[in-house]
């Protein structure tokens, strides 16, 4: 082979990675006119992020690995990270093309790690580039990117490469699979999503076992073995550059909701992970597995009806007024199924679950298998808490499950093995390795099994369901207690049964007919009546269309807005700018106009003791589910109906907590902030300590004391305490913070006598440091969530100060193994160059 013939074979990659770009584009078009893409979770990662992003802008060079901005304070590890050792960020951002990172460059990056995968297995390119768009615009690829799941989004474009890297390994192609392995592996770990990695670490695990087994019964043992520790060895290279985040990360879930539990009175025989309910709260529904061949199959999003549906027609055709009638409609939503709401279902393309069938009719090969098994799996633990026998099963016994929530996430797998089996289906097909006899009976029982099911449900999905959900018995049980005519509660639900039925029988018989039109372009080229560039082309047309038209359903030209728009999504209000005049340092806030601890807003602007983070502290979750979350909600209630403060039940209690987290202002409504001149400051000396021996009385006592007089302090902590202070004047003692940064806080102290100082920064020993006038020294847990130590007497300069261990020591780790993947990815392509130069010789 020349270069000229070289040349020739890559031109039309390069045209075909042109074409991913432009069709990514197209898709995202508002995007060319300057338009943004409100995205929901990035817009909380923007929140959550700003006081980091000031710091780093007003302190040039430095970074801050905690925040005092949401939850009393955190570390920053899962919200902005520091400048990374890793090379894979090099990567990262390298083959991103300078494409918009949040929108354009996912679509491209899904585009191209499913292009990798499939010429991995060899199929053709044109092929290729029609299922890498397959798997682009499948559904849910789709909806983590209009809500913002960009990290997520990376992570999943990642998979496919690794799986075609891991396949070439075991094919006997060491270096190629190899690199493509440890490339593609470096960079989904790098994204930080573990959840992706670690259901990618699922399927290839699959992947091995059912290798194992080929490779036992071929007698190829050696090589089994050889190609196992090439793919672990390219695992291990994956993870250690990324160590700086990994390490600080796996501190950091010891000590939050996804590490042991700390209340004795919540502990079970696993202390460990989340509470099953809380994991589970996202599970697929059984028959909700069907949305993958009918979109609409439980009504799509969780969008509210409109005047447009059948609903409200009902509703005034029996007499409700038109105003009403639109209210009720809108109360409704759409979607009926077991999840609390969804953005959109699962579709992966009615023509690709019709190849996926019949790839499992024509697939000889052996990796047939771990696709079956891996898809299957995957559907099968989607279910969640719908079928607790095999998921309880792997939450309780299968290593790291039970860190993870929405199970329903796992269906990525499932993305994965169905587009590829249809694929490697289509691949057979177009090399003519098929008996034409044996293909078309194959075709013919796929139709049979799909076409068959979609018939089914438009004939009788009727009578197969009531269309009822939880929402739909609530807003029934309010109509009644407002005495609502019987007739019309009928007449409501008779529409919305009619509305979800219609989208049910609407989307089947659309999926219907894209799988008719699929099949008739597959006899047309078996039977030699089209050419094969005419087939590829039309089969490609209608997948688009298929996938184009429902995805538009959720991210579609006018969810884009302007960049004016965008600015506003923070706007400062009359309270946020009452608030921001005072002056004094690291005052809370506790906004009440919002969910408080599902807010990520407020952080942009204050130290807010809510927040919005998956994984917040443990302890400090003990203390909102315990303590302010029931009183809050009755604050509320009575604030609303025109009560005042001291009316509210537990509320003194309350703001106990309140106080001691230093929670100066309070916002009622966007033009009036309470001011609360009982917060104890940013810290204090106590008179007492009050030594507990279980945490359950620790949390417990905590809301029974006066907590600027007395600390709770677990006797674990009793010998660092002592007993030689004087608590008998803790007034005569004055402590006041005099320079705030994130990862520093500086304390002038007068201190008369020797006594204990509580301060009102979350307590979180993987590092933190305490000095007193320079010199480290011990400090301790009190309060159950705060930092407390022992003060001599005298004038002293006291600092905070976080710097972890395991971040310092990480980026050097993180350093010297990019280094070593760099050495060996250009040693792997040198000696493939010299390969390839030998072939051409």
């Amino acid at each position: 082979m020349d270069y000229k013939s070289l040349l020739k074979r890559v031109i039309p990659h390069l045209g075909i990675l042109i074409g991913f770009i432009i069709i990514s584009f197209i898709y995202f078009s508002p995007i060319i006119e300057g338009k943004v893409l409100p995205q929901m979770d990035l817009t909380h990662a923007q929140g959550m992020s700003q006081e980091l992003v000031e710091f780093e802008k007003n302190n040039p060079g430095e970074s801050s690995l905690w925040t005092n901005s949401m939850f009393g304070g955190m570390p920053s590890y899962q919200i902005k990270g520091a400048k990374s050792n890793n090379i894979f960020s090099y990567i990262f951002r390298f083959i991103r093309f300078s494409l918009p990172y949040s929108t354009v460059a996912i679509m491209f990056s899904y585009l191209l790690g499913f292009y990798i995968l499939l010429l991995c297995f060899k199929v053709n390119k044109w092929i290729s580039a029609i299922g890498s768009v397959a798997f682009a615009f499948a559904s849910y690829n789709i909806i983590i990117i209009a809500v913002g799941h960009i990290t997520k989004a990376y992570a999943i474009a990642y998979m496919a490469p690794i799986i075609g890297g891991v396949f070439l390994v075991y094919r006997k192609k060491y270096i190629l699979g190899g690199i493509i392995t440890l490339l593609f592996s470096g960079l989904q770990i790098y994204t930080t999503h573990i959840q992706i990695n670690y259901y990618t670490a699922i399927l290839i695990g699959i992947i091995l076992f059912v290798e194992l087994f080929s490779a036992i019964k071929e007698k190829e043992i050696k090589h089994f073995l050889i190609s196992t520790i090439i793919i672990l060895f390219c695992g291990i290279l994956a993870v250690v550059p990324e160590t700086e985040k990994l390490w600080t990360t796996y501190e950091y879930t010891n000590y939050s909701i996804r590490g042991e539990q700390v209340l004795e009175s919540k502990q079970t025989e696993d202390k460990t992970g989340l509470e099953k309910d809380y994991a589970f709260a996202w599970s697929y529904g059984k028959m909700e597995t069907f949305t993958l061949l009918i979109p609409d199959f439980y009504g799509g999003a969780s969008e509210p009806l409109s005047k447009d549906s059948e609903t409200y027609r009902t509703l005034t055709k029996n007499g409700v007024q038109s105003q009403v009638a639109e209210s009720i409609a809108k109360s409704t939503s759409a979607y009926w199924g077991s999840q609390p709401f969804t953005s959109g279902p699962v579709y992966f393309g009615s023509i690709i679950i019709f190849l996926f069938v019949l790839g499992l009719f024509i697939i000889k090969s052996n990796y047939k298998w771990w696709l079956l098994i891996s898809t299957i799996l995957s559907i099968i633990l989607s279910w969640g808490g719908n079928f607790e026998m095999m998921t309880h099963f792997f939450f309780d016994y299968v290593p790291l499950f039970n860190k993870f929530r929405t199970v329903s996430m796992i269906l990525v797998i499932a993305n994965v093995t169905i587009v590829l089996t249809a694929f490697l289906a289509l691949k057979e097909i177009y090399q003519n390795q098929i008996d034409k006899v044996k293909l078309k009976k194959s075709i013919l029982y796929s139709l049979e099994i799909t076409g068959g099911v979609l018939l089914f449900f438009i004939l009788f999905g009727g009578s197969l369901f009531n269309f009822e959900s939880a929402s739909d018995l609530s807003l029934i049980n309010q109509l009644k207690a407002n005495s609502w005519p019987e007739n019309i509660i009928n007449a409501y639900q008779e529409g919305v049964q009619q509305d979800r039925l219609q989208m049910l029988r609407s989307d089947a018989l659309r999926s219907l007919v894209f799988i008719l039109l699929s099949v008739g372009a597959l006899f047309l080229f078996i039977y030699k009546k089209i050419k094969a560039e005419y087939f590829i082309a039309i089969l490609g047309v209608l997948i688009l269309i298929d996938l184009w038209g429902v995805d538009k359903r959720y991210l579609n030209n006018d969810a884009f807005i302007t960049s004016r728009e965008e600015k506003n999504q923070f706007k400062l209000t009359s309270a946020d700018e009452q608030i921001l005049r005072d002056k004094g340092l690291n005052n809370r806030v506790l906004n009440l106009t919002k969910s408080p601890f599902n807010d990520a807003y407020t952080p942009y602007y204050h130290q807010s003791i809510g927040g919005y983070h998956g994984a917040k502290l443990r302890r400090y979750q003990d203390v909102v589910d315990y303590h302010l979350n029931p009183s809050l909600q009755n604050l509320v209630k009575v604030l609303n109906l025109g009560g005042g403060i001291n009316q509210v039940d537990g509320f003194l209690a309350s703001q106990n907590i309140l106080n001691m987290l230093n929670t100066k202002y309070i916002i009622l409504s966007e033009n009036f902030v309470l001011t609360n001149n009982s917060a104890f400051g940013n810290a204090w000396f106590v008179n007492n300590p009050l030594f507990v021996s279980t945490n359950d009385d620790e949390i417990k006592k905590i809301g029974e004391v006066n907590l600027k007089e007395s600390a709770v302090i677990h006797e674990e902590f009793k010998d660092l305490v002592g007993n030689n202070y004087n608590n008998a004047d803790s007034g005569a003692n004055n402590i006041t913070l005099k320079s705030y940064k994130p990862n520093h806080l500086i304390y002038d102290v007068n201190a008369l006598n020797k006594g204990i100082a509580v301060f009102s920064e979350i307590y979180y020993p993987k590092g933190w440091i305490a000095l007193i006038d320079g010199k480290e020294t011990d400090f301790f847990r009190a309060n159950y969530i705060l930092r407390a130590m022992i003060i001599p007497e005298g004038n002293h300069t006291i600092e905070f100060v976080f710097n972890p261990r395991s971040y310092i020591i990480g980026k050097k780790i993180s350093f010297a193994s990019s280094a070593i993947v760099v050495i060996l990815i250009l040693s792997g392509l040198i000696v493939l160059g010299k390969k390839k130069k030998e072939e051409l010789n």
